[in-house]
């Protein structure tokens, strides 16, 4: 028997309201006000509130597309690094709107506004456009989704190529023809090697597949042939990617290797004794409970409802089991499956919810499904689409997290120093002439931050003892390496720690040589010193506490001048660099930098 045959016993999928899709294909004139207003919303708050540049994991995936620009290798192995599906759309974007964070941050904007269509249409074919766009309108506005959407951080892209997967998925075991089914079920497979290649928890999404799978079929042969066909389009990825790298990196196994090789390095949090000192216990405990924590989960009020609603979609048979399942392996592998042996099996040490943010797609379909079954039945009503704008403006609301809840994440300090770096640069009257030094990382993650005419003046000094792990972050970051000149040829732009001789810990141990260091310590002038100071803006700091900040940054060179009139400060002889460092930030006078 064919299995279009087959497919065509199934009942048509997609009622809305009791009126089933057959009877009601063109899109109603509800559903097209819900989704103009949520696509308005979507694309507005994203530009309203960007995240921006943070300076991190951005930093990494910019400096792989650089690389694949400019026909360099990529040589650290390192899972950012690995992630062709963020990196190609970074390299489509710079060569279109050039070398900036604009270009790095578009694609996983637009991957964004796409996932809330995919997301919509997933629904749709379901069950029905109300549960579509009330799901669509719960991802684009959970917290954690939304300020990634404006970042270049891989989470929002798994997201994307997830629900695309079982979408069509989906689609393929609808199909009318065995062609159309073969094709669509090796590019949902292909999808699932996207999604991977984004997170690679993301594996997970093919729990649901499966699922569905075994539930929308009955014959065994069907169910060998379309998993085959799924695993067919996984190959074919892999093998893309692999050609991709032997070009790139000159290996086809780098997506492999460079895993390996990053989790290898992945810190021991508790002794191998854990299980039995009651830490194991309390990791467990902790897991469970951060949706019951919407500040720390990042998924805002919303996220509460998380376990129950996945609990009881596991439940319920059908497509509803099918979500559930994808959602919950999400949840489970991130949360509890050992990545490293080193000292024990271990929990992944980090765990935050946009770790899981993938889970939300699933979570929000199955959310979405059981407020329309339950007011139904409560209301005895099936004219449910007439209210949607209530449910919608619920889900807003419930998603409104303090912007101190979320400043784990959107203030980090790396993106602080970058935010410091461009107003110390932009604010003082600088020699055009003259290099611009700075420490290894400062460079790869704030470089892109800086005007043009900066980036191409920026050299990087390095102590001989650091390790070498910086050296293969960009292409061109060696021929960038330079001695530290003295304050009379050149400019010092420092975090305050590295001015002091120390590494900062998101430095992985890189600080400035000693030796010549010593020479700024004694004859240098502090053109700038610039520290956050909350949302207010930022600002030359007027004290010793200034120094210590982790939202700072400090220029030292010869003086020149400056863009306004602040105090000028002489570095004192002292024989410890901290008690100078303190001296001179006493007399430095407070200057506000125009935000």
């Amino acid at each position: 028997m064919d299995h279009a045959i087959v497919m065509s016993n199934f009942t048509e999928v997609g009622a809305i309201g009791g009126v089933h899709r057959g009877s009601a294909r063109l899109m109603p004139v509800w559903a097209h006000t819900w989704l103009a207003a949520l696509l308005v919303f979507t694309v507005a708050v994203r530009a309203l509130d960007p995240t921006g540049w943070l300076g991190s994991d951005d930093a990494a995936y910019h400096s792989a597309a650089e690389q694949v620009l400019t026909g360099s290798t990529i040589e650290r192995l390192h899972h950012h690094y690995s992630r062709m599906s963020m990196i190609l759309p970074i390299v489509a974007s710079i060569r279109i709107f050039g070398n900036g964070p604009f270009a790095v941050i578009l694609p996983t904007y637009l991957a964004s506004i796409a996932c809330v269509v995919a997301v919509v249409a997933l629904g749709r074919a379901i069950w029905g456009w109300w549960e579509g766009l009330l799901a669509a309108t719960v991802v684009s506005v959970l917290p954690y989704f939304r300020i990634l959407s404006t970042t270049a951080y891989p989470d929002v892209h798994a997201c994307l190529w997830s629900t695309i997967e079982f979408l069509l998925a989906y689609l393929a075991l609808h199909a009318s023809t065995r062609n159309r089914r073969n094709v669509l079920m090796i590019s949902s497979g292909f999808a699932l090697g996207l999604a991977i290649t984004s997170k690679e928890f993301t594996i997970a999404s093919s729990a649901g597949v499966f699922m569905l799978i075994l539930r929308e079929t009955t014959l065994n042969r069907i169910r060998v042939a379309l998993l085959g066909q799924y695993a067919l389009g996984v190959a074919m990825f892999l093998l893309l990617e692999g050609i991709f790298y032997s070009y790139a990196a000159h290996d086809f196994l780098f997506p492999l290797h460079a895993v390996l090789k990053s989790q290898a390095g992945v810190p021991g949090m508790a002794p191998p004794n854990m299980a039995a000192n009651g830490a194991l216990l309390s990791i467990i405990r902790d897991r469970l409970s951060i949706f019951f924590y919407p500040l720390t989960s990042g998924w805002g009020w919303i996220g509460i409802a998380f376990l129950p609603v996945v609990g009881l979609a596991i439940l319920r048979k059908g497509k509803m089991r099918a979500l559930g399942a994808w959602a919950l392996a999400t949840f489970v592998l991130v949360a509890f499956v050992p990545v490293s042996f080193k000292d024990g099996a271990q929990p992944y040490p980090v765990f935050h919810g946009r770790h899981i943010l993938s889970a939300c797609v699933p979570f929000s379909l199955c959310a979405a499904r059981i407020l329309n079954r339950s007011c139904v039945a409560l209301l005895q009503d099936s004219t449910l689409h007439k209210f949607w704008f209530v449910p919608a403006s619920a889900a807003v609301a419930m998603s409104l997290t303090p912007a101190s809840g979320l400043k784990k994440f959107r203030d980090r300090q790396t993106a602080h120093v970058c935010e410091a770096a461009n107003m110390a640069i932009s604010h003082t009257v600088l020699d055009k002439t003259s290099p611009i030094f700075v420490t290894p990382s400062v460079y790869w993650r704030c470089r892109v931050a800086l005007p043009e005419e900066v980036q191409s003046r920026l050299r990087v000094a390095a102590d001989e003892s650091s390790p070498n792990w910086w050296r293969q972050t960009t292409g061109e970051i060696n021929s960038r390496l330079e001695k530290l000149l003295p304050p009379s040829q050149a400019y010092l732009m420092a975090t305050p720690k590295e001015l002091l001789g120390e590494a900062e810990a998101w430095e992985y141990g890189v600080r400035l040589p000693m030796k010549e260091l010593k020479m700024w310590w004694w004859n240098a002038h502090v053109l700038a010193d610039v520290v956050s100071k909350g949302d207010s803006g930022w600002w030359a700091h007027a004290s010793s506490s200034g120094f210590d900040h982790h939202g700072a940054i400090v220029l030292l060179g010869k003086r020149m001048g400056w863009a306004s009139d602040p105090a000028e400060c002489e570095m004192q002889q002292q024989s410890s660099p901290r008690k100078q460092a303190s001296n001179c930030a006493q007399q430095n006078q407070r200057l506000n930098l125009g935000y």
